[in-house]
């Protein structure tokens, strides 16, 4: 998924009325002992699924609303409103999913197969403008609806009856029943869609919840609200906690104070923070499947040297800069796809480890040097003057601020300018392909196939820097394929896909994220997912 919506940062301004709110969310409750306050770090825009774009909105939504499946603490899909998880039929193309029988939406409507058909049709039409429709690609008729050639009701999903949903898919896809638990897939309630109309999902009153949890108290503009256990929930029995307080606090320090205070059960760690507290029995880790890395912009002649793109790769230390600058517990990238989200099945080895090219992600500054020496020869320069875009966010500054600093030690005949711009604007550039020579990127993994990370860099993607490579599309493509039922087959092109990034250092990997934390030890059952959306309280409980 695009780096800025699916980034945890922290920004600098915190609202003073937080530090009441935070009096009002202790753990210490007599009254009620599953009752939990945590912290988010960004504002919740909407509650809309088909609208998320940023860590809290989808972290909510993951935990008010269920889609067919829900994934595991394995990262694996297990039934949700689904009976269980379906195998394709028709050559991997076809999927036939049966509901629970008796569901109903927090307000007691009936949730059937129907809703799901809805939901679906109204993500892709394109008057919806979802964020993520791309997830839903290999539905039939997809790209059509997309391009106004067809209508969103010809989308491959049917109501065969109340409890029954047929799929049809353009490709077979192994990774399909990990995308359905992802929140683009989740259904939503007509009747309450079509009573709210546009203020659907702006308030906590305008929506309707088929989830663990219902939303209460949220205006669409306060920075704090509550979770609370949802009877109408097929599964209310594995429910333990019946609410959880929820703050949005963006300052670490005061994160930091209302944990140590005991009015918050969780809090985030800013990279300084995550340094110092990794000995607290409070502190938890996570490695994510967020791959950070250093797009160049193939639209900079300069650029286009390969010879000149290994050179700046070459003088950062990947060690020094997680260790050093992050230290959030981000560890040095081995590749584009990170470690320890994907095993390859041709080898039973991690994918990262058989695609990890030392030299791609290795410091060596007399290589830096020589590189840089011919590429400057080649391109018929004494200097090369680059642009390195990042956003206004302290952590990433101070990221750009190394790397500028790494290549300019190294290499004093390439000259970069450092332009700190908010996230928003950056991810337009980024995507504009303008404005920037380099640029401060990263994607996080909707689901644990290397398609999602891969697919990103093909020329019909979200390729940053509008690298064009006609091998590397047809490789990932036939990932995608009508015979791509075969994941076998698939790892050998993604094997394949990956070395050609890496030979053509068509980015430079950087670092692996990590989600760190204090949480109280008291509080158990708290799912992390290192792809798609991380955080599920529907286990969670106090000890």
């Amino acid at each position: 998924m695009r780096n800025n919506s699916r980034k945890l940062v922290f920004t600098t301004v915190v609202g003073a009325s937080l530090l009441v709110l935070a009096g009002c969310g202790s753990n210490q409750s007599r009254e009620n002992k599953q009752s939990i306050s945590i912290m988010e770090q960004e504002d919740l825009g909407t509650l809309d699924n088909a609208q998320a774009s940023n860590m809290t909105m989808y972290n909510m939504v993951n935990n008010v609303e269920e889609g067919l499946y829900r994934m595991g603490k394995d990262n694996k899909p297990h039934p949700g409103l689904a009976t269980k998880v379906a195998q394709p039929i028709n050559h991997g193309k076809t999927y036939i999913i049966h509901l629970r029988k008796g569901l109903k939406w927090d307000n007691g409507d009936k949730l059937d197969a129907q809703d799901f058909v809805y939901s679906w049709q109204r993500a892709v039409d394109p008057k919806t403008k979802a964020a993520d429709s791309y997830v839903m690609e290999n539905l039939k008729n997809y790209n059509a609806i997309l391009h106004g050639k067809k209508s969103p009701k010809s989308l491959g999903v049917k109501a065969l009856n109340s409890t029954t949903l047929r799929i049809d898919l353009t490709v077979a896809s192994p990774y399909m029943n990990s995308l359905l638990a992802f929140a683009s897939f989740f259904p939503v309630n007509p009747n309450t869609v079509k009573k709210s109309g546009s203020a659907y999902g702006t308030t906590s009153k305008d929506m309707s919840y088929a989830g663990p949890f219902k939303l209460v108290g949220w205006n669409g503009n306060n920075g704090s609200w509550k979770l609370i256990k949802n009877k109408n929930y097929w599964d209310k029995k594995h429910v333990k906690l019946s609410t959880i307080k929820v703050q949005v606090i963006k300052t670490p320090s005061t994160a930091l104070n209302l944990f140590q205070s005991k009015k918050l059960d969780d809090a985030y760690l800013s990279g300084e923070q995550a340094g110092q507290e990794k000995n607290s029995p409070s502190f938890v880790k996570n490695y994510s499947s967020n791959s950070g890395y250093l797009a160049y912009n193939f639209n900079n002649k300069a650029l286009r040297n390969l010879d000149l793109r290994k050179a700046i790769s070459m003088t950062i230390n990947r060690k020094e800069l997680t260790d050093k600058v992050m230290q959030d517990g981000s560890k040095p990238a081995k590749g584009y796809i990170p470690a320890g989200v994907i095993t390859n099945p041709n080898t039973g080895n991690d994918f990262a480890d058989d695609t990890y090219d030392a030299e791609a992600v290795t410091p060596n500054k007399s290589k830096a040097k020589a590189l840089a020496k011919k590429a400057l020869k080649e391109l018929g320069s004494k200097n090369v003057d680059l642009t390195l875009m990042s956003s206004d966010d302290d952590a990433e500054k101070q990221q750009a601020s190394f790397i500028q600093g790494a290549v300019q030690q190294t290499l004093p005949n390439i000259h970069i300018k450092i332009n700190s711009i908010p996230a928003k604007t950056a991810l337009q550039n980024q995507m504009d392909h303008k404005g920037w020579d380099l640029s401060m990127s990263s994607w996080l993994g909707d689901y644990p196939d290397p398609y999602t990370w891969l697919q990103q860099l093909q020329s019909t993607g979200y390729d940053y820097g509008d690298w064009k490579n006609s091998e590397y599309d047809k490789l990932v493509a036939n990932t995608n394929s009508t015979d791509s039922a075969d994941n076998k087959s698939r790892f050998k092109d993604f094997v394949k896909a990956e070395k050609i990034l890496m030979d053509n250092q068509v980015v430079a990997p950087l670092y692996q994220g990590a989600d760190t934390h204090l949480r109280n030890t008291k509080l158990k059952g708290v799912v992390y997912h290192p792809t798609g959306i991380p955080y599920e309280y529907k286990t969670a409980y106090l000890k």
